[in-house]
């Protein structure tokens, strides 16, 4: 499907919105970094996690000290949350993450945790040319991880659930939004000068065709939703 087709996204939260009700539920965000999406879904649901490795809530709860939601280290092969316990599951960019041979694990430990018509809300970077991802696979290109991604998904009925919608949607990006990346995944400072040389030389071609400034482009970050609830 042609870029222009997608629909445009303001924000994470614009989107869960729209496909979950959030007040009274328990909601779990799987691979939460640095926290921001789960303290915004905090003000509006009854109880919010977020999950990721020790080092990543070291800054989440530095970062966000009045937080009400909560932080747990864990993994999603593991989750270290009791069955039948949660409403919603939220993996933002973050499936694909997971190594392709335990994709299968995380999903039946998603699906355990659930509570009966509970959901799983799916998010995944989309690699397609002429997008964010022109800018993004400097940093790393993902493109293979997210393909295996999606495949994982289409097994989704055999660890209990069910896919209840798939679409595509895209987030605007700016040359600010990437540097936030570069400072946030790149560790040392000659990795991001080298990253940040690099996309200043892509902008500067892209900002040419364009006949605007490089600070100023702006980029269609398309992505994929996958809606899925646990049947039973």
């Amino acid at each position: 499907m042609p870029l222009e087709n997608y629909r445009r996204i303001a924000t994470d939260i614009e989107l869960i919105s729209k496909f979950l009700e959030l007040a009274d539920a328990t909601v779990v965000d799987l691979g939460c970094g640095t926290g921001e999406l789960i303290d915004r879904v905090a003000q509006q649901a009854a109880l919010a996690v977020g999950i990721d490795i020790k080092s990543t809530l070291k800054r989440a709860t530095e970062e966000r000290p009045n937080t009400t939601a909560q932080f747990i280290a864990g993994q999603a092969q593991q989750l270290p949350l009791a069955a039948n316990s949660v409403d919603a599951v939220l993996f933002i960019a973050s499936f694909h993450h997971i190594p392709f041979d335990e994709m299968n694990v995380a999903l039946r430990e998603t699906a355990r945790i659930l509570r009966t018509g509970g959901h799983a809300f799916i998010v995944e970077p989309v690699a397609e040319r002429g997008s964010y991802y022109e800018l993004v696979r400097l940093i790393e290109d993902e493109a293979d991880v997210q393909h295996q991604a999606h495949l994982a998904l289409a097994e989704v009925e055999t660890h209990g659930l069910t896919q209840r919608h798939e679409g595509f949607f895209y987030f605007e990006r700016t040359v600010q939004d990437f540097n936030r990346l570069v400072e946030l995944f790149v560790e040392t400072p000659q990795q991001r000068s080298a990253v940040l040389e690099e996309a200043g030389k892509r902008l500067a071609d892209l900002a040419a065709v364009a006949s605007r400034s490089p600070e100023a482009m702006t980029f269609k970050s398309t992505c994929r939703l996958n809606l899925l609830q646990r049947s039973s």
